[in-house]
């Protein structure tokens, strides 16, 4: 604690100061690389200054279509150099950016899900991968999922020259998506030699294990005229299981075992008196085991009961992984499930350019990258609407459950059946990525002032082919159950599925399928531009930009006709295709207004405007205005307003409707699992009683109203596109000042302090609203979503259930323009650097560097619906509105560096301090659920050039190997926020001839 009071209370006082960023250089704070001033020492402004970069060329900032000398932004820019990336000991793009305060993993190296496994996907500012959009040098990627967003890790990082970043609204510039912010990475344009890089990392454990070899080879040709350079690089990956971390104990714990339970109706419920009969020859008191139990199989054929009482459960499995909480036996799925999901891919690039007359420039590239990626989840576990029916005629049924079964009202009716079908093996899914892309173009000068115009062209596609393994057919499974030889005329021995019997291999190929799906993404992109001096004011001169833009996405998925079909338990999906087409065209001027007056060195406007028409919305507008006033040398205020907006994607149009499931968690706390589950807190309290009237409303039996358990941690979901949806508006407002002072000492003549302050408005969101929400809403947990408890409140029409159990049979999250999202807060950046010879330590004293980023969060509203109140959910854990990832809003998170340069050899440290939070579940409640407590890293990084052309580097990432604070209302931790590896090491080289 005191460790923690000391990191905030040292975080603090640096903010006071104005503290930023480690491993994100401020590029709006600095002087161009190839104006001359950077510092000879650093060895990032010595890679900004080699050959690749043309001394006094004209750069593009991110954010601008303006073409212009100074590196001077109106919207805060941050820019992430190579060294600095290779600082975070990361192999991939992704898991290097989302260590940086702005950003929030979207999926990447630790996720399960089948939709877009081995993907790098980001996100700024917890607003969804879907609204940020990533560019590679000012251009479009192909989409990597129909939602649009685009895989990171298609580059080789060794052409990477930085990555630039901007937070907020630039749809004005970009076009759709841009709405909180653009990731746009920056490639080198030319290459002399041959460059070779590898590394190679492995965490303390000894697994996590992961490398990168990377080559890059360039030259000219025709006597300078033309440019050559190709890339290629492989990476892989190695996997980690949940269960390997010992903070991951009791997470995923589900209901379904694999000893089978079987329920029966509430209308066909078996004696008390026969109950009693069966659990007292296990020395079970009578009336300890009631009518609405569910009942399980020990290996010895006795029955045990679960899901309201736990009696004679005998332990016949691993109790590492099979637990009892004394109301329920749980099954633990981390044994199965991957912590770092494994991964290889091959990725190559290659770009030609031709200078064809003095005037006109040709250049064509093409990228292609291959990647593999698996998938391992639990085996099949049926969802309580999804469970199988078994007649009383088969072979295998137990002695005591056949008493149970003769006691009922209608003795021959069938029983419901779940199981956890362990003796098949989990299920895996394996998917190949091809992505490829070409882009050419001519660019030249038009014969007056310094006009210039540029015409590109580019098509790219992405093949998605994923097979299933060891799925489960639910046909083949019920003609096993059905069959009076319990199946033996089938598969060999039959099928008994009572109880962890021994299955025999013919009868696990007869139930198993394996599948095959397919997905063929494409991107059309044609563009114009032309820009240059409009006419010279007194304060410079007017530019302005003008271009159109013809953009065309198509998506299609083939998916197994078995799945298809519906055989295929917990795989849905049914073939669909769809494109999108949009025309843009937009203006930007870059008016210089006022300069070298008293307090004004400069005062210039930024002003854009996009018109697009799409096929699918419509036209609609898209416009900024930002101002840059340079008060003197030392201060720059800046500020300004957009206007960005999302089209619905593909998915979100045509996806066609299909049944999945949803996490709504265990009955405990509320705002978690089925309200009527008799075990959880809405069935206590002021509100119970009202609450069980809403359950019976809503199709619980009478009969088991008072003893009913809903112990799933899903609920079946049905969802789709909608092809009525809307776009998404956003408006960005920030405003900032950048502080360069000159004091004439060279103590501080290296020093930038920026703070900008950024507020983002999302209206008409489009998304769905998640289950757990939906319950909670409809049981009015927050006190005015459901006031009255009544079952035609439009959260309880998205609800139906079992007439017969009472249990959940469909929660539906169709896609619809909701509510919106309110994000506020501040970022903070500090950079400063200083030869020790200030400090009279002499000239070979070396150089010491400091920098820090910190971002506060003031505000994170979600609403869900058009006329609902916003909620605060700033400094809170769990809610996965906006995204199902991104779970976590801290109100701080920092990264602070420092680093010292002697010659050849560099070594540094980096803090990165996430705060504590609170649950998200509370918010509304007025509910205890405990929360997070605040957490900081200490990674460590080295390199050492030695000679011209060779360089060595390492990394100690989590040196404290801290574990990952448990989120107790999930039963683990957060994947995408925090180190869940643990301490691990890189060691990598590079060599150039």
């Amino acid at each position: 604690m005191n460790q923690h009071r000391n990191v905030r209370a040292l975080v603090a006082a640096a903010l006071m100061v104005g503290v930023s960023q480690p491993a994100l250089a401020q590029s709006v704070d600095q002087p161009a690389a190839n104006q001359g001033t950077a510092s000879s020492a650093d060895p990032a402004a010595q890679n900004a200054a080699e050959p690749e970069v043309a001394p006094q060329s004209d750069i593009v900032v991110t954010g601008s279509r303006i073409v212009r000398r100074d590196y001077t932004a109106t919207s805060p820019v941050a820019t992430l150099g190579p060294e600095r990336l290779e600082n975070t000991g990361s192999a991939t793009l992704d898991t290097a950016l989302v260590q940086q305060p702005q950003f929030v993993a979207s999926t990447g190296s630790t996720t399960n899900s089948n939709g877009n496994a081995g993907q790098a996907n980001v996100q700024l500012r917890g607003l969804g991968r879907q609204r940020t959009l990533v560019l590679l040098d000012g251009r479009r990627l192909p989409p990597a999922n129909a939602d649009g967003s685009t895989d990171l890790n298609l580059i080789p990082t060794s052409l990477i020259s930085d990555v630039e970043v901007i937070t907020g609204g630039a749809s004005a510039v970009y076009g759709s998506d841009a709405v909180a912010g653009v990731v746009n990475i920056k490639l080198k344009t030319k290459y002399r030699g041959i460059g070779l890089t590898g590394q190679y990392g492995i965490s303390s454990r000894g697994d996590a294990a992961d490398y990168r070899l990377g080559a890059i080879a360039g030259t000219s040709f025709a006597d300078g005229r033309g440019e050559v350079m190709i890339a290629g690089e492989m990476a892989k990956r190695n996997p980690v299981f949940i269960a390997d971390r010992s903070f991951s104990f009791g997470a995923n714990q589900e209901a379904s075992l694999p000893q089978g339970t079987a329920t029966f109706a509430a209308t066909n419920q078996p004696s008390q008196a026969a109950i009693n009969s069966v659990f007292s020859k296990y020395g079970v008191a009578p009336g300890t085991v009631v009518v609405g139990n569910s009942y399980g199989f020990n290996s010895d054929n006795t029955l045990f009961s679960t899901g309201r009482v736990v009696s004679n459960y005998r332990g016949s499995l691993d109790p590492a992984f099979y637990v009892s909480n004394g109301t329920q036996i749980l099954a633990d799925s981390r044994r199965y499930r991957f912590l770092q999901l494994p991964l290889e891919r091959y990725s190559t690039f290659g770009r030609v350019s031709y200078k064809l007359t003095d005037n006109l420039d040709f250049f064509v590239q093409g990228l292609y990258t291959h990647s593999t990626a698996s998938v391992q989840l639990n085996p099949t576990n049926p969802s309580a609407a999804n469970g199988f029916a078994i007649p009383v005629t088969n072979p295998f049924i137990p002695g005591d459950l056949k008493t149970l079964l003769a006691a009922r009202p209608s003795p021959n009716a069938t029983f419901t059946f779940f199981k956890r079908f362990d003796d098949i093996g989990p299920r895996r899914t394996e998917t190949k990525y091809d992505t490829y892309q070409v882009t050419s173009g001519l660019a030249g000068k038009l014969p007056f002032g310094d006009w210039r115009w540029d015409v590109t062209g580019s098509y790219g596609k992405n093949d998605i082919k994923s097979q299933l393994f060891n799925q489960f057919s639910r046909a083949a499974l019920q003609r096993l159950l059905n069959a009076s030889d319990g199946g033996a005329s089938l598969c060999s021995g039959g099928y008994n599925p009572f109880g962890a019997q021994p299955l025999s291999d013919s009868c696990r190929q007869y139930l198993i399928a394996d599948l095959h799906n397919a997905v063929s993404i494409t991107q059309k992109i044609g563009t114009a531009n032309v820009q240059g001096t409009l006419f010279s004011l007194p304060a410079g001169d007017a530019k302005l930009a003008l271009g159109v833009e013809h953009r065309e996405d198509g998506f299609r998925t083939t998916p197994d006709a078995r799945i298809t079909a519906g055989d295929i338990t917990l795989q849905s999906g049914l073939p669909f295709a769809g494109s999108t087409k949009v025309t843009e065209g937009y203006a930007e001027a870059l008016l210089p207004l006022i300069h070298d007056v008293p307090l004004i060195k400069l005062f210039e406007l930024d002003l854009g405007y996009r018109y697009s028409d799409y096929n699918t919305i419509g036209a609609i507008s898209t416009y900024k205005a930002e101002a840059n006033w340079e008060v003197i040398d030392a201060l720059r205020l800046r500020g300004g307003y957009n206007r960005a907006i999302r089209a619905p994607n593909i998915g979100e149009l045509f996806t066609p409707v299909t049944t999945g499931t949803s996490i709504i968690g265990n009955a405990g706390t509320l705002g978690n699992g089925d309200p009527c589950d008799i075990r959880g807190a809405y069935r206590v309290g002021a509100g119970a009683s009202s609450v069980r009237g809403l359950c019976l409303t809503q199709g619980v039996p009478n009969l088991l109203i008072d003893n009913f358990t809903y112990s799933q941690q899903s609920a079946t979901t049905t969802s789709g596109g909608n092809l009525n949806l809307r776009q998404e508006t956003a408006d960005t407002i920030s405003v900032g000042a950048v502080l360069r002072p000159k004091l004439g000492t060279p103590l501080f003549d290296n020093l930038s302090l920026s703070v900008d302050y950024y507020r983002i408005s999302v209206k008409d969101a489009i998304g769905s609203i998640p289950a757990n929400l939906v319950l909670a809403n409809c049981f009015n947990v927050d006190g005015v979503s459901n006031p009255t408890y009544s079952n035609s409140n439009q959260y309880c029409a998205l609800v139906t259930r079992d007439p017969t159990t009472g249990v959940l049979n469909n929660v539906r999250a169709q896609l619809l323009n909701l509510g919106g999202y309110r994000t506020a807060g501040v970022d903070v950046s500090l950079d400063w650097r200083t030869h020790l010879d200030a400090l009279g330590l002499g000239e070979r004293a070396g150089e010491l560097r400091f920098n820090m980023l910190a971002t506060y969060l003031a505000d994170f509203k979600i609403q869900t619906q058009l006329n609902d109140a916003f909620r605060q959910y700033a400094g809170t854990i769990g809610n996965g509105q906006v995204d199902p990832v991104a779970i976590s809003r801290p109100r701080w998170k920092a990264n602070a560096s420092v680093s010292y340069v002697n010659g050849p050899v560099t070594v540094g440290a980096v803090v990165r301090y996430i705060d504590k939070m609170s649950a998200a579940a509370n918010v509304g409640t007025g509910g205890t659920a405990p929360g997070v407590p605040a957490v900081t890293y200490l990674d460590l990084n080295g390199r050492v050039r030695v000679g011209d052309g060779f360089e060595m580097f390492g990394t100690i990432v989590n040196a404290g190997d801290k574990h990952p604070p448990v989120y107790p209302s999930a039963g683990s931790t957060d994947l995408a926020t925090y180190d869940v590896i643990g301490r691990r090491f890189t060691i990598g080289a590079r060599v150039k001839f």
